[in-house]
């Protein structure tokens, strides 16, 4: 299985093509840093990137060429084989024993099944406090009474497969007071996701929080701890309702993931210590399924607050910018300078792109250089080379390294609020039966 490294991987692509040009490898990094490498679509985009650029400082390569190097860099022999384990996932193949196994490994097996033989309209994953923390399957449809002849083809349906059903509930798991929050910590620790923030913590007592609110949070799961008797903090963020985490755990592992979610899951459910081991990389499946996951809580969050322009929506939606450690210092920077919340940062910027029919790439990517560090794109890069000190260039580099994730939030937002624009009311439908 390959793993999600983007330095390993910008590494083995420039290796595989031979460069020997420190600008052009630098520019291959960049661009490797910025791009989103969940799922063969971005992966072809990736390559295409690489290509563009080649072919623009001379160097002529074929566009499979790129996208078989970018193969061999994953650990897979060509684009085919890329290709067919994304098209084809193993995981899912599974055998489910209907005596012993549990109810939620055999809702999991069966949940596909059961939604389209029954018509289910809408079902969710809830928490209840009853003794301890209960974690539920509640489903429901228009018409369905409990007592109706459909009602008791559905009972009868589920008790074939080895589940018990209560009303229209399916009782997943249940979870002692104590060891609820061990529980979702080990889940950041291994998925590093899922994670709802109430607070920001301005100092490490936990005696200084800041409501979070509205704000877009900037985290990149470097620094998962818990603290006193309740609470879990995400880098400087905390929560006391652990018991979200596991909703958002059942909820992707059901619509994205795979059995071995559910079987480290009931793995949690075991466990008696605190996981310390942190997980720097993920394989390249799990990292799709999880960019997959967050991604449809952004379009929900959309959705559900889509307004007449994009400003007015984005400013409704809850977002998560997710960053590489290194980057904070330098966007805290410039939000300092511009006096405006990288929130604010972003909106602005899709506001002023969204409608123009024929903006680039890069002039996103020159705005921002303009408005955050007050220089032409082109000028930054030239002194940029110029840089001996190794220091000082490499501060240039990673503030260079954010523009470009800047850019490419700014791009997705403008992509996924046209996509929601025109598939508006098949969106509303599809998030309704997932509960959202």
């Amino acid at each position: 299985m390959p793993t999600f490294n983007k330095g390993r991987i910008a590494n083995s692509i420039s290796n595989q093509l031979n460069l020997e040009n420190q600008i052009i490898i630098t520019a291959i990094n960049s661009i490797v840093s910025s791009s989103n490498l969940n799922g063969y679509d971005n992966l072809k985009l990736l390559s295409k990137k690489i290509k563009d650029y080649l072919k623009s400082n001379n160097l002529e390569v074929k566009h499979s060429q790129v996208l078989n190097v970018i193969s061999k860099s994953l650990g897979f022999q060509n684009h085919h084989s890329l290709k067919a384990y994304f098209d084809n996932p193993v995981e899912n193949k599974i055998k489910v024993d209907i005596h012993n196994d549990s109810a939620l490994k055999k809702l999991f097996y069966f949940r596909k099944e059961f939604m389209e033989k029954f018509n289910i309209e809408q079902a969710h994953f809830s928490h209840y406090i009853h003794k301890g923390h209960e974690f539920e399957f509640m489903y429901s449809r228009r018409g369905m009474g409990l007592r109706s002849k459909e009602k008791q083809e559905i009972n009868k349906y589920l008790r074939e497969k080895g589940i018990k059903p209560y009303k229209n509930v399916i009782l997943l798991c249940k979870i002692k007071y104590d060891d609820l929050r061990r529980i979702a910590f080990n889940i950041l620790q291994h998925y590093q996701s899922f994670f709802k923030p109430i607070w920001f913590e301005q100092d490490d007592f936990l005696n200084n929080p800041i409501g979070v609110r509205g704000d877009w949070w900037m985290s990149s799961y470097s620094n998962i701890e818990y603290k006193s008797e309740s609470y879990l903090l995400v880098d400087s963020f905390s929560t006391d309702l652990p018991w979200n985490i596991i909703t958002n755990f059942l909820d992707y592992a059901f619509h994205h993931g795979t059995i071995k979610d559910i079987e480290f899951f009931e793995e949690c459910l075991k466990q008696k210590t605190y996981t310390r081991d942190k997980r720097t990389t993920k394989t390249l499946g799990e990292a799709s399924r999880i960019y997959d996951w967050e991604k449809e809580q952004i379009l929900s969050s959309i959705v559900k607050n889509k307004k007449n322009s994009i400003k007015d929506t984005l400013d409704d939606t809850s977002y998560r910018i997710d960053i590489q450690k290194y980057m904070l210092e330098h966007l805290k920077e410039f939000e300092d300078k511009n006096n405006k919340s990288m929130k604010e940062i972003i909106i602005e910027n899709c506001d002023y792109f969204y409608g123009q029919n024929n903006y680039k790439d890069k002039d996103i990517k020159e705005k921002l250089f303009s408005d955050l560090l007050q220089v032409k794109r082109d000028n930054y890069i030239d002194t940029m080379e110029d840089i001996e000190d190794i220091e000082v260039y490499r501060t240039y580099h990673d503030k260079y390294n954010c523009i470009e994730m800047l850019s490419s939030e700014i791009q997705s937002f403008i992509k996924m609020y046209k996509d929601v624009e025109k598939n508006y009311s098949s969106y509303l439908t599809e998030f309704r039966k997932k509960g959202y």
